[in-house]
Parts: structure tokens; sequence; C-alpha cells
């Protein structure tokens, strides 16, 4: 059985000659990340106090998210966890095999060949040479590679090498996986594969400690969250409190979904149980509910997505299919709150431009978020057909400001590119279909 256990743990790192830099300290000491302490004395050492007095006990079938800014220590954490930083105080306890996939090209050499690379990243992540030789086949037909195996990988494109990288990482599931920001697999043609294996893959670990900003992944990977500030764990519980928390920590405004759990011992007792899905609906009441949809239609044309409750609000949408729509373009939610279809469709337009002009966009989770917001709108087109027309105009309206905006963000002129919506609604709602790829 895969255990986590960490005793008071503390971390902090000291910065030799710099007592003389006084603005540089002024300006570290109004900085989001660890605390900064400066000792007396013509010989100052600054010390960065990037974990201070950590606290956690995690047990088989724990999934625990890491919410928090940058630099609240969330990485450093998981460098912890994975051996590679010791503490200053306190003790770390690991049972079970762990695989940091932090980078999951790391160890990877150029100038050897793909073959030669699976055996290099395969020892690097803690594996024999006989697991390494026993999932070799699997690993060079999940890459579709063919024959560049044989071909250093400095011939490959970046999207080549991320399928490699992806393939070996994801061979043989560890006992505990730490994650940075959920794992990238390359071009657009390969993700929905890539998400079938990473989601057998995870299903198979025993515990997975996950840091990201995305609220849409930590809601679907974790069953507990911690919320950490300056290096301390200032929250724990739930995953949906402690998002609700977070948010409440950034002044997004908003209501306390429920209590945040602060002590280690009451973090053990909701960590302890096997994974589960956040109720949509969890912490809220039908007379909060006017108040939730407002603070939704907000974020959403703040284009601050990540933030939102995607569960409740397919909970809300699938409601519609009882609830008459008075509106073109308006979709209703119970309790008389409502929202404007025409938002989705344009963070849906804005989403597949950079899904087209910029690779680093083609991740998982993007192609998670693209398809469930054509859930939603399918969801309102069945609930009421004359959004149809609404949405075709929003989307033709859309797609000139949209691609401008795109092709800014990817330095890309966009006078190469019609100014009239190629596509038509079918194509724009198809979960199968995204721009770049050979089904366009």
């Amino acid at each position: 059985m895969a255990t986590i256990k960490l005793d008071h743990v503390s971390v902090s790192f000291p910065v030799y000659a710099s007592a003389t830099r006084s603005i540089k300290n002024r300006l570290m000491h109004s900085a989001t990340g660890g605390q900064i302490h400066t000792g007396s004395g013509t010989n100052r050492i600054t010390v960065v106090e990037a974990l201070q007095d950590i606290n956690l006990d995690l047990k088989t079938g724990d999934r625990i998210g890491l919410v928090g800014h940058n630099g609240a220590g969330k990485t450093t954490l998981l460098r912890v966890l994975a051996n590679i930083y010791e503490p200053n105080e306190g003790s770390v306890s690991i049972i079970g095999k762990t695989a940091p996939l932090f980078d999951i090209r790391l160890g990877m050499d150029p100038e050897s060949t793909g073959y030669e690379n699976i055996l290099l990243r395969g020892l690097y992540l803690g594996l024999t040479r006989k697991q390494i030789s026993a999932h070799i086949d699997d690993i060079a037909d999940f890459t579709e590679l063919g024959d560049f195996l044989d071909l250093p990988i400095r011939t490959y494109s970046a999207g080549m090498q991320m399928r490699l990288a992806f393939a070996i990482s994801t061979a043989v599931p560890p006992d505990i996986l730490l994650l940075d920001e959920g794992i990238g697999a390359g071009d657009a043609s390969f993700l929905q594969k890539a998400s079938e294996r990473l989601r057998a893959f995870t299903e198979q670990v025993s515990i997975i400690v996950l840091s990201s900003h995305s609220e849409f992944l930590i809601r679907q990977m974790c069953n507990n969250a911690l919320l950490m500030e300056h290096g301390r764990v200032i929250g724990s519980g739930a995953t949906e409190d402690v998002l609700e928390e977070y948010r409440l920590l950034l002044n997004l405004g908003g209501e306390r979904a429920g209590p945040v759990v602060n002590s280690p011992s009451q973090l053990a007792e909701n960590t302890n149980t096997a994974p589960r899905f956040a109720d949509p609906l969890s912490g809220f009441t039908t007379e909060n509910s006017a108040r939730w949809a407002k603070k939704t239609a907000s974020l959403l044309k703040k284009k601050r997505w990540n933030e939102v409750n995607l569960e409740r609000l397919i909970f809300e949408l699938e409601q519609l299919a009882t609830q008459p729509s008075p509106s073109l373009g308006e979709a209703t939610f119970p309790s008389g709150s409502s929202f404007d279809v025409s938002e989705l469709v344009k963070d849906l337009v804005k989403n597949l431009f950079l899904w087209h002009f910029i690779s680093e966009e083609r991740t998982i989770v993007n192609r998670e978020i693209i398809n469930r917001t054509r859930d939603m709108l399918l969801l309102a087109i069945d609930s009421d057909p004359s959004l149809y027309d609404s949405i075709s105009n929003t989307l033709n309206d859309a797609y000139p400001i949209q691609l401008d905006a795109a092709a800014h963000s990817a330095d890309i002129d966009p006078t190469n590119f019609p100014r009239e919506c190629p596509i038509d609604i079918h194509k724009f709602l198809n979960k199968e279909w995204f721009p770049g790829t050979q089904n366009q």
C-alpha cells in the first residue's frame, strides 16, 4: 500500500551576498513567493522560506490537488515528495514507487535514437531494464513513429518528441504520481488517443498529487485539495470547498461553498476515501442560485474559464430540457437566472483559433475544455431549437474578431486567412473536428 507522510516539513534556501542589494530585497519582500527573512550583522544572509511546517498524511486512493498562486510553494512541495529537495526541518516518509512528471522530456538525449531514449527516460523514471524491455514494443506502437525511432530525436519535430516522451512516461503506472500542470501530448491528431491512455494510466495509480492553475483539471482528477500561500497550507478539504476559498483569496467574489479544513488530522479523515467527482450542487442552495449564475456570467465574460464550476454549469444547462426559453440567444436556468449563450460561442471560436495557431495550446486539458463547451451548446439547442440560428449568427460575427485576436497572440498575419467564417455550425460543434487536423 502506498503512503506519504510529511511531519512538520520546512524547506528554506539561503541567498548569500544579497544584503547589499537593498532595492532588490525590498522588491522580493513584496513578492508573492515564500517568506523572506534577513539576518543581522554585516554578513547578512537572506533566507527564502519556501515551505513552512507542512503536515500531510496520504494513503492509497487519495488524489490531492495543490492550489495557490505562483510562488505559493506548490512546486517545491512536489519536489520534496520526489526527493529532489530535502527538508531543513521535519521528516518525510514515502512508501511506494514515485514518478515525478514535471517535464516528461527530462532525461532524453537529442543525439540518441528514439529506441535509446526509451531506455534512458525509462531508467530516469526508476524502471528496470527488464521492465523497459517488456514494454518497448507497446511504447513504439503507441508513438506511431515507425522508422523514425531508429533516428536521433534531434531530427524529430516538437510534436514527435512529445509523442515519444508521453508514451514512455505513461507505459508503467507508478504507485505515486506527481504532476505539475498536467501532461501535454503533442499534435492534435494524437490527443484523443493520448487522453484515453492518460485516463487509464491515472486510474491505476495509488496516489496522485497534482499542482495546477486549472480548476477544471483539479476538479476532474482530485477528491481533496490543499490551498497554499507563502509556503504554508492555509486551507484543506474537499476540492470544491478549497477552490471556492481560493476564489475568495483572489477577490473574485462569491460565497464560501463550505468550511475549509485546516487541521492535518481532519485532512487525513477527508482524504482516506476512494476518488470521487465533486457534486455539482455541493455547498449550494436554491436561494443562492441566482447569485451563482451572475458570478458565472461575469467569469465567462472575463474569459476566466478555468474558474467556472463546469459540473454545475452543465447540470444547470441540463435543466433547460424542462424549462421554456423565452428569448433568442439566452438560456434560462432554474430560479429565473440566465446566461448569454453567445459568450460560449465566442469562447469556443477563440479556443479553436488558439488551438490552430499555437502548438502549445494542443493539450489534453484544452481538448476537454473545447468539447465541454460544445456539449453545453448542444444541450442549449436541444432545449430550444431556435438557438440554432442565433449560435450560427454569433459564429459568423465572432470569427473575424477572434481571428485577429488569436493571430496577434500567435504573432502571425491574419490576412492569410479568409475574413468570412469558412465552416458551418455542424463542423463547429462536431467534437471530432479540430482545426489543423486531417479531419478539417
